[in-house]
């Protein structure tokens, strides 16, 4: 499902008082709610990034 939704316009729905919680909605699908993503102090390390990539 990476690629699925390329391109695709959808609608974000949410509370500008607490942007904590999105809501996406998308033609003929069910909504669904995305939330921030947290990531802890126990990952791995950042990979580096390739030259080309870099400023």
């Amino acid at each position: 499902m990476s690629g699925h939704w390329t391109r695709c316009t959808v609608d974000v729905i949410y509370d500008p008082a607490d942007i904590a919680e999105l809501t996406i909605e998308y033609a003929d699908h069910a909504p669904w709610k995305a939330r921030r993503l947290v990531i802890g102090e126990r990952t791995g390390p950042r990979p580096k990034l390739p030259g080309r990539l870099s400023p």
